[in-house]
């Protein structure tokens, strides 16, 4: 399994490197240049996983507000 992930991005590519930028954010961008598209996809991903997440919590939330408004005597009933 990590031998896929590792095969994912070349980490010696034939082409020399240039030199990298000055500044910050134009540094990160020039050192994800092969993993824009993970990148994107992860976070995606983390994203629907976060509100899926929350869809979830807020179900709960109506369960256990619908139960305290049910008698215990009722509720197998």
């Amino acid at each position: 399994m990590f031998g896929y992930f590792e095969r994912l991005l070349d980490p010696y590519p034939e082409a020399a490197p240039s030199a990298p930028p000055r500044g910050f954010f134009p540094f990160l961008w020039w050192c994800s240049q092969g993993l824009r598209p993970y990148l994107l996809a992860t976070t995606l991903l983390t994203a629907f996983i976060g509100a899926f997440e929350a869809l979830l919590f807020s179900m709960m939330g109506s369960i256990v507000d619908w139960l305290g408004k049910v008698e215990p005597a009722q509720l197998w009933a």
